[in-house]
C-alpha cells in the first residue's frame, strides 16, 4: 500500500514540474549583462572597496574601537568577505556586500559622532 501511494505521488508530482531546455528562457537568459557592464561594475567595486577600507580606518582613529568594538569587527569581516568575493570575480555579490557594509559604516559613524557630542558637553552626559 505504501509503495502504491509513493508511486502515485511520484507520478503526480513529476507531471507538475517542467525543465526548461538549455538555452531557452531559463533564469540565466532572463538578464543580459554585457562585458562592458561587468567591467564597469568590477571597477566600481574596486573603488568602493578602497573607500570602505579608508572609512573603516578613519573610524578606528576616531575611537570606534572603544565605542563599538563588535560593530567595527562585523564591518571589518564584511569588508573581508567583499574583498574575497571581488578577487573571485563575483561582482554582483560584491555590490550587495558593499551595500551592507555602507549601512554598517554609516551606523557606526552616527554612533561615534553621538559619542563625541556627548563627550563635548559640560556634564558629559548624552541626551536621549
Amino acid at each position: 500500500m505504501k509503495c502504491l501511494a509513493l508511486l502515485l505521488s511520484t507520478v503526480v508530482l513529476s507531471g507538475c514540474f517542467h525543465w526548461v531546455p538549455e538555452g531557452h528562457d531559463g533564469m540565466a537568459e532572463a538578464y543580459e549583462v554585457s562585458y562592458q557592464d561587468a567591467a564597469t561594475l568590477n571597477q566600481l567595486n574596486a573603488q568602493r572597496l578602497v573607500e570602505s577600507q579608508f572609512l573603516l580606518h578613519t573610524l578606528v582613529l576616531e575611537g570606534g574601537l572603544e565605542i563599538a568594538p563588535a560593530s567595527l569587527h562585523r564591518a571589518r569581516m564584511q569588508w573581508v568577505r567583499a574583498m574575497r568575493e571581488h578577487s573571485n570575480g563575483l561582482d554582483q555579490v560584491v555590490a550587495e556586500q558593499l551595500q551592507v557594509l555602507d549601512d554598517q559604516i554609516a551606523e557606526m559613524q552616527t554612533r561615534v559622532s553621538r559619542h563625541e557630542q556627548a563627550a563635548s558637553r559640560p556634564n558629559g552626559k548624552a541626551s536621549l
